[in-house]
């Protein structure tokens, strides 16, 4: 399948949706820091000596991680790889792939295995 320079790649919009949302999430859970500070009675959600407000920023980064992965693993699978070959005017236009298109157009595509 060959991919018009010229047009954006197909995607999977629901799943571009919800890579969004996984990294839009974490960004969320860190803004109401009532829920996990208090102004009132800082001392009063102490884990092991330390504030809970800590505990919470510092748990928050391996978990916006994760996030950030399964965003990454979502888009990969949203848009899949298509092989870039020469088409239409930017075939014309780059000298680099001037010596392959009369290849590219008779042989259909194989895998390059270093063999002639």
């Amino acid at each position: 399948m060959q991919h018009d320079p010229d047009k954006p790649p197909p995607a999977n919009r629901p799943l571009l949706v919800l890579a969004g949302v996984l990294l839009v999430l974490p960004c969320l859970a860190l803004v109401p820091v009532g829920w996990y500070a208090s102004a009132d009675d800082p001392r009063g959600h102490d884990i092991g000596g330390w504030p809970m407000f800590n505990w919470f920023q510092m748990l928050m980064v391996p978990i916006t991680a994760l996030f950030t992965v399964a965003a990454y693993a979502v888009v990969k699978k949203a848009r899949p790889h298509v092989p870039v070959q020469p088409v239409g005017r930017h075939a014309k236009a780059d000298p680099r792939w001037a010596h392959e298109l009369p290849r590219l157009r008779t042989q259909p595509s194989t895998p390059n295995t270093g063999v002639n």
